[in-house]
């Protein structure tokens, strides 16, 4: 029929083209992003937070007793996260859909590891921490899968604040302490936490 009507040859070029765009290249879905102090990375590079993920920032021989500064920051207070100490707490601080909310985990000196973990459970944002393997806080944050934090995208910035910070709890740019050396996000399916495991995970590459 083709030949008789004069349309050899066929081209398939239209649906193969709109599968090919569907690939969406310029989204990043690695599983594990492992990034230094210093680091800057545009959250269109940087980790995808669609559904569970570990955090975990690794300090080389043992977080100091009363440590402050950012580890992460993401965003600002308007729409943001930021993962901070302050005066030997954890902060995990989240602006989103218009509100404001902070889980506050106190952490003992020491500790080589400490590790986020979150997951969406109906509809909410379920938080656990842990301080060298032991569980110290967990919370419930309504605000379910988190997206873009900015229209044309917000940085990610490690071991300290930019200009506008996500909490008022500290001031940029408020420097990680300096044997912070880390962190690695991983958004592979959540497994038992086994402290040997992460802290092999942190250390790798180093």
């Amino acid at each position: 029929e083709a030949e008789r009507n004069h349309v050899l040859p066929l081209n398939d070029r239209a649906p193969r083209a709109n599968l090919e765009h569907m690939r969406m290249p310029w989204l990043n879905f690695r599983t594990q992003h492992r990034l230094r102090p210093g680091d800057k990375v545009h959250e269109l590079s940087g980790p995808m937070i669609f559904g569970p993920c570990r955090i975990a920032a690794r300090f080389d021989g043992g977080l100091a007793a009363g440590a402050s500064g950012v580890l992460f920051e993401q965003g600002d207070w308007i729409a943001g996260w930021a993962l901070f100490l302050d005066r030997g707490a954890l902060h995990l601080a989240i602006n989103a859909h218009g509100r404001n909310h902070e889980l506050v985990a106190p952490v003992v000196g020491g500790s080589d590891l400490l590790v986020v973990d979150l997951s969406v459970e109906r509809g909410e944002l379920e938080v656990v921490v842990r301080d060298g393997g032991e569980q110290v806080a967990e919370g419930s944050f309504d605000v379910g899968v988190m997206g873009p934090w900015a229209s044309d995208g917000a940085f990610l910035t490690v071991g300290y604040a930019r200009h506008f910070p996500v909490s008022d709890r500290y001031q940029p740019p408020a420097p990680a302490p300096s044997n912070f050396s880390g962190l690695v996000f991983d958004t592979s399916p959540a497994a038992e936490f086994d402290l040997e495991a992460e802290l092999e995970r942190a250390m790798r590459h180093q």
